[in-house]
């Protein structure tokens, strides 16, 4: 049920966000649909703590402290590509700029987890459960 009310509440808000965004700020195209996500989404970070603090017995400020990580590996994310486009890679075609950045960001907060976190990528992905022989 929590995840129902998560889904349509992030469907109704996100939406109407992206709407207003685009029919009242048409001269800053999607990059209103990007202000419009900023605006909206602490709000439903509220929802989300709100309903899973009624799932598990979380505080704000463990939850708060959760993401802490995280920021380290997308500041270092972001200035690495804040570097590639600084190279003047965008000219040579917005497709190379792409996979560059994609490659680059992907490729820093994977360093970042390994060296800063102490994860491995193959700590990331869940391990299969071994069934047991017949």
């Amino acid at each position: 049920n929590y995840a129902v009310i998560d889904a349509v509440t992030s469907l109704v808000v996100l939406v109407s966000a992206f709407w207003l965004g685009l029919t009242y700020l048409p001269e800053l195209g999607m990059l209103s649909v990007c202000w419009a996500w900023i605006a909206a989404y602490p709000g439903l970070i509220f929802l989300h703590l709100t309903l899973t603090r009624r799932i598990t017995p979380i505080g704000t400020w463990e939850y708060a402290r959760a993401f802490v990580p995280g920021l380290g590996g997308a500041a270092a994310m972001l200035a690495a590509m804040a570097l590639v486009l600084a190279t003047g890679l965008r000219e040579r075609g917005h497709l190379l700029a792409l996979l560059a950045l994609a490659g680059v960001g992907l490729g820093t907060y994977a360093g970042y987890l390994r060296l800063v976190l102490k994860i491995g990528i193959r700590d990331l992905v869940p391990k299969r459960a071994v069934a047991a022989a017949p």
